[in-house]
Formats: C-alpha cells, structure tokens, sequence
C-alpha cells in the first residue's frame, strides 16, 4: 500500500485511537476504510478483519451495518462511486464540457488515490456484482454530463471507461497522478468531433445486446494434454461463476479430471488462473502479430492485424472473457503483469508517430490511451457473453487506434474504405 498523507484521503480513516475522523459515524469509517484495505491486499485477500483494523470498529459494530465482506465492498463501492459522480457533476456545472468530465476524473485520482484504485481495479476484481457496479459508475458518470455538448467522437461509455482504465494503469506503479488531465485532454482533443459532421462513431459502433446470464459449468472436450484441459476448465468455471467464486472442485468438475492430477501441476486456484491468462495471451499474440507485419503500410496492417485479433477472440471467447473482463481478479500483486500484457500492444501503434509530422508531437501516453479505450471497447462487448461477435468490434477499434495519429477525418476514410471494399466482395460472391 502506498502511504499517503493525510490530506491525500477522505477526511482521516483510521489510525487507531484518538485519530482524527474516530467521531465520523461508524458506517461511513468502515466503507472509507475499504479503499484503504483493497488498495493493499486488493479485492481476492479482503477479509472482515483488514476492514476493521483499518476502520478501528469491532466486529460487532461491522455486522450491525453489513452481512458480510461482499456485501460491505459493494457498499462501499457505491460509496466512493457517489463520490466521484458528484465530484464531476460540480465541474460540469462550472463548464458543461466532456473534456472538463476528464478533467474531473483527473482531479479526483490525484486527490484520492486509493478511491479511484478501488472504482477502476478493484470493481473489476470484484466478479459479476462488481462489474455491475461499474456498470452502474460509468452510466452515473454518462448522467452527469447529459447536458454537455458532444464535442468528442467517441461513444461515451467507452470515453468514460477508457479513461477509468487508463487511471488504473498510471495509479498501479506507473509514474502516478501527474499529468493526467492533460494526457486525458490531449487523447480527446484527438477526436474532436468535425463541425456539422456526422459522426464517425455513430456509424461504427456495434448494438450492443444485454449481457448473456451466466451458464452452468459444463465440462471441456476430452482432448489435449491434462494441463490444457485444466486451462479450458480454469476458463469455463471462470465464465460460469466469476473468479471469486470459484473453487478447485469447481476447476476439476469442468476439466474431467481429479483434483490430485489438478494437484500435481498447480498449487492452488490462482496458478492455475495466472497459467491460463499467460496461455491466452501467447496465443493472441500468435494469432494477431503475424498479419500486423506482414507487408503493406502501416493502417493497412493495423486493420490486418485486427481482422485476425478480433477472429481469434470470437473463436476463443473463454479467452477473450479472461483476458478482458477477469484480468484484476488475482489482486495487485499481479497486477502490473496484466498491465504489460495490455500495453504489448501499444507496439502495433509505435509507427504511428511517424505517420505525419503532427504526430511526431504526440505525447507517448496516447499509444497508452488507445490500447487502454480499445481494451474497454472489448471489455464492454465481451460482457455480453459468447453469442456476441467481437468481430463487430473491429471498425470502431481501428478508428480509435488510428485517429491520435492521422486526424479523425483520414482515419474515418481509410475505415469506411475498407468496409465499403468488403461488401462490395459480399455483393460479388452473392
């Protein structure tokens, strides 16, 4: 946990007895006290017994407000999260912009850390009721700022999103708070929308159904080596339950195996997790990279190399559930290792700060930005469940990819160009 000032938090949380804050109501110390408690051990090691050592309450006092450990992070999630909807609501009172939205979600990260950590990781970690919180937090968000002008060509869900992910990058031992209004600025300012224009991602954004309920854990095809069948089943019970949930037996049930040959290649539920997010993105990365390098210039290979992306995760959507929705569940420890696996792909946009000579003044924290809003673009699609093609997604992501380094304008024409060139080869086999 990072140590911060006391002015860095909330009003005191906890520091024993005679702290300040010890006469602020008992409830509102404990759901404080869970930022302070996540941002440690993170959501996979929070217990009873952190929040109480970090809020000063006995046990008693946390079961008169509170079931359990789950039911005490939901609130306070939803705490924190009413927070920072009316931190920003002041700000778009003062300028009724998205870009001062931005720059509120900014501000509140810079002044409370260990809160945003909470909203942007820690609601991620938190299995299918933390992903509807967060859910819930960006469409409070979204609400806040209805009556901003739409001056950004991005669908706001994913501006608001990408931005939370973006937040949780810098604030995980990247290089911290400092600057992040105006990387934020600069990456929207990107795509300012064309005056009297119609809108570019209007056009590209795919209808996104209702999510799809959870499945029951079926078991994985009796193929493959026993540790790849145990990956498969890691995957499926992941899918059906959400990683929190989950337990040995329930990996063993979907893998038709036992728990000694479990045994006998993991310790424990979380090697095998970590096993198969590593296992997933080598294959990713096997699928995508080699159409990214093949010949042609640089958009055009982007577009190649997202073609085969977004094939492989509709083929594999297990995958594509792990790598984009349970990535935070193992806790901080492993967090910045899904963070470099995220940003191996900001190695595809490196060419796009010698596309022309206004990109070369592009900072390097757009490459960042757009892997991270693209990533949400997935995150968001994926939480529909299997049925939805991700392949669907693949215009918009494009877009985004391409617009901080050739202007809105071009990137729309090269996208819309090669949507027009594969219907027409659709007419023709026809």
């Amino acid at each position: 946990m990072d140590h911060l000032a006391p002015s860095d938090r909330w009003p005191r949380m906890s520091s024993g007895r005679g702290a300040p804050g010890r006469d602020r109501p008992a409830h509102d110390r404990i759901l404080d006290a869970v930022a302070e408690a996540v941002d440690g051990a993170g959501y996979a090691h929070l217990t009873v017994q952190r929040i109480l050592d970090a809020a000063c309450v006995s046990r008693a006092t946390f079961y008169q407000y509170f079931r359990d450990v789950d039911d005490c992070f939901r609130s306070a999630y939803r705490h924190h999260a009413a927070r920072l909807t009316e931190h920003v609501a002041r700000h778009v009172a003062d300028e009724p912009s998205e870009l001062a939205v931005l720059e509120a979600l900014a501000g509140f990260a810079a002044e409370h850390p260990s809160s945003t950590r909470l909203l942007t990781r820690e609601g991620l970690a938190a299995g299918p009721a933390g992903l509807v919180e967060r859910e819930s937090l960006i469409a409070r968000v979204e609400l806040a700022m209805r009556d901003a002008p739409l001056s950004i060509d991005l669908p706001r869900a994913i501006l608001i999103g990408g931005a939370l992910r973006f937040l949780a990058v810098r604030l995980s031992g990247g290089p911290g708070a400092e600057g992040l209004a105006g990387e934020l600025r600069e990456w929207a300012a990107a795509f300012a929308r064309v005056p009297g224009g119609r809108s570019v991602s209007e056009q590209l954004t795919p209808r996104l159904p209702q999510p799809d309920p959870p499945a029951p854990i079926q078991g994985v095809r009796p193929n493959g080596s026993a540790r790849e069948r145990i990956l498969r089943g890691t995957a499926l019970a992941i899918r059906a339950k959400g990683y929190p949930a989950i337990t040995v037996a329930d990996i063993v049930t979907a893998a038709g195996t036992s728990r000694r040959r479990f045994y006998n290649e993991f310790r424990c539920k979380a090697d095998a997790y970590i096993a198969a997010y590593e296992h997933g993105f080598q294959q990713v990365m096997a699928a995508g990279a080699p159409a990214f390098f093949s010949p042609g210039t640089w958009r055009e290979r982007v577009w190649h190399g997202a073609t085969a992306f977004t094939a492989f995760m509709a083929r594999e959507p297990l995958i594509a559930h792990l790598g984009f929705i349970e990535c935070y569940a193992i806790g901080p420890q492993y967090t910045l290792r899904v963070h470099d696996t995220q940003l191996a792909f900001t190695l595809f946009l490196e060419e796009g700060y010698r596309q022309r000579p206004e990109a070369e003044a592009v900072s390097r924290t757009q490459s960042t930005l757009a892997a991270a809003s693209i990533f949400e673009l997935a995150f968001q699609a994926s939480r529909r469940g299997p049925r939805f093609d991700l392949r669907r997604c693949q215009p918009l992501a494009v877009y985004m990819a391409l617009a901080p380094f050739i202007g809105v304008e071009e990137a729309a024409e090269f996208v819309r160009g090669k949507l027009a060139a594969q219907q027409s080869r659709v007419t023709e086999a026809a």
